[in-house]
């Protein structure tokens, strides 16, 4: 092992665990988690790939990797791209350098430990009896594509594992190694990644492999520990994050260095959790290196608009021919960015023809959505209800978090289990959203708040009372106890003057258990729940005034996304003679081919 350049000796007495810290280099998320590691009590050594150079490590040891690395270990013939491939590879190296230690953990560089993680996963793996440790360890369908070499070496192709987090006993990862020099004698060591050689040897019966997520629940929450969206560094190092393990956790550099590189086909999308927790500033940098990597070019002759331009193109198209008279004004209940991604009005947002007030009890989401927000944003801290006092239930996946509490026997029917751990309870004191004179009428109101829609909606009539359009979360199959049912919304919502108009998305869920990843989406059966749209009873459009019309056709279009629903709109306008058939003409020319019938 290497320290600072020099090499010096290793552990000779039997130690419980290494740490190993696996990348290119230390930087500060790589840092602090082996800080943070140390301090637990650990013992730490970072495995570097130094085929570009020395790496410094200093405080911490080193192993470093080279293009002789795999030749010295006796896994010569290892594919070109074995520093990423075959992190398998570091533990290997690990072994022979560090052969005093029962078990070996591998972390990769882009964890972070928040909180107090860091001791409780130290002890955490002290008491953990398995002999092979990693993150959706078992059975998968479909296969993972770099599991299905396996076969050739008799094992089930069907296994696989997240490798961010790992620990293998000295024992396993002897077995590991040799299943990694069989999978070279057989010529499929490129078709075998490091996931697919522990989870080969997960199927030794000699061995006891368990996933981490079932060992440590708390430490490896879904919602935090995944492999998209990424995290940004920065915000995590600001936020509070409680004791949790993240990844993939990024910095800021890194991050425009890949969008401007063309990796990893980052996107608004993509990077929705990044862009969700980032400053203004930071946010400014990510969509202006966004946009520089895809530049709007004009298109050629007979070639379709990029679809992203194309709705920004008519969007200023109606803007400018139904001159708006003032923004349309959103209610975001239940904003929550770190689990619903873009919102649906957020083109107009953007484009300074909307304003938005919001509300998110959750801290850490509200948190987010302050410190991106812009000055045509306002957000509040309460729990809306009917005015009384309830209890928030706070769920492992925050996508669960509700006034109501989970029913066991629809989360274990519909394979939610691992993000229903309940982490607390919140007593709140909920207000009337009629009550709240900081909120305006409104114009559209988009809600999801688990189960409490109809009983917001009750108590908002009179903020409602302009609105044009709703798109609110709809349960159609009971998850919560005594959450009101579909039913019950729909007489709330036509009470007050709407009517459906269709499902922006549905969701639906696999019966099956241990085939529920083998089917396409179309296939599974259970429906769960569903973005419904409601507009103001179109049977009445005609008594529409023309400013209610306007307001409605940048909704239809700008956030709606529904083209039917513009032009029927645009066409009152039109015969009302507030606009002139131009600006039909001008729209359709502007929806994208495939939306268009070809004699049309």
């Amino acid at each position: 092992m290497r320290r600072n350049g020099r090499t010096c000796g290793g552990r000779a007495a039997l130690a419980d665990t290494v740490f190993l810290i696996r990348g290119q280099g230390l930087d500060h998320v790589a840092r602090a988690t082996a800080t943070a590691l140390r301090q637990a009590g650990a013992h730490v050594v970072a495995v570097m790939d130094e085929r570009a150079g020395p790496v410094d490590t200093a405080p911490f040891d080193r192993i470093g990797l080279d293009a002789e690395t795999p030749g010295r270990l006796g896994l010569a013939g290892l594919p070109e791209n074995w520093g990423w491939f075959c992190g398998d590879l570091c533990l290997y190296a690990a072994r022979a350098e560090l052969p005093g230690f029962a078990h070996y953990c591998l972390i990769e560089s882009d964890v972070a430990l928040a909180g107090d993680a860091a001791r409780r996963l130290v002890a955490g793996l002290e008491a953990e009896p398995a002999d092979l440790l990693a993150a959706r360890l078992g059975p998968a369908a479909p296969a993972p594509k770099f599991s299905r070499g396996l076969a050739a070496l008799s094992l089930d192709p069907g296994w696989g594992c997240l490798f961010p987090v790992t620990r293998v006993s000295a024992p396993a990862l002897d077995a590991m190694f040799e299943l990694r020099r069989r999978s070279l004698a057989a010529g499929v060591a490129a078709e075998i990644n490091d996931e697919g050689i522990l989870a080969g040897i997960a199927q030794d019966g000699r061995f006891v492999g368990r996933a981490l997520e079932d060992s440590l629940p708390d430490l490896f929450d879904p919602a935090g520990f995944d492999t998209n969206p990424p995290h940004l560094a920065e915000a995590v190092a600001r936020g509070d994050h409680g004791d949790r393990i993240l990844h993939p956790v990024l910095p800021l550099d890194l991050v425009l260095a890949r969008i401007a590189r063309g990796e990893k086909a980052y996107g608004h999308h993509r990077l929705r959790r990044v862009l969700a927790r980032a400053l203004p500033e930071e946010r400014a940098l990510l969509e202006a290196a966004l946009r520089a990597a895809s530049p709007a070019r004009p298109a050629a002759a007979g070639k379709p608009v990029p679809r992203g331009r194309a709705a920004h193109q008519r969007m200023t198209h109606l803007a400018g021919a139904l001159q708006l008279a003032a923004p349309i004004r959103v209610l975001d209940i239940g904003a929550n960015p770190l689990i619903e991604g873009d919102a649906p009005y957020l083109r107009l947002l953007r484009a300074g023809l909307a304003e938005v007030y919001g509300f998110e009890p959750q801290p850490e989401a509200l948190a987010a959505l302050e410190a991106r927000k812009s000055d045509r944003e306002t957000y509040f801290p309460h729990a809306v209800g009917d005015g009384g006092a309830g209890v928030l239930h706070v769920y492992r996946a925050q996508g669960l978090t509700s006034l109501y509490e989970l029913d066991p026997d629809s989360v274990a029917l519909c394979g939610f289990a691992s993000g229903a751990g309940e982490t607390g309870r919140i007593e709140v004191a909920t207000r009337r959203l009629d009550d709240l004179d900081e909120v305006p009428e409104i114009d559209f109101l988009k809600i999801d708040v688990q189960g409490a829609e109809t009983r917001i909606i009750a108590h908002g009539r009179r903020k409602l009372s302009r609105a044009l359009a709703v798109m609110t979360e709809m349960r159609l199959f009971p998850i919560y106890r005594d959450e009101p049912r579909y039913g019950d919304l729909e007489r709330e919502l036509t009470g007050q003057g709407f009517e459906f108009l269709r499902f922006a998305t549905l969701k639906h869920v696999a019966l099956s258990r241990r085939f529920r990843k083998a089917l396409h989406r179309s296939e599974k059966a259970q429906a769960v729940d569903g973005d419904a749209i409601f507009l103001r009873d179109l049977r009445r459009i005609e008594s529409f005034d023309d400013d209610a019309l306007v307001r409605l056709a940048i909704i239809a279009d700008g956030i709606l996304d529904n083209a039917d629903l513009t032009l029927r709109v645009l066409e009152l306008l039109e015969d009302r003679g507030r606009i002139g058939g131009r600006t039909i003409r001008g729209y359709l020319r502007l929806l994208p081919a495939e939306r268009l019938r070809p004699d049309a």
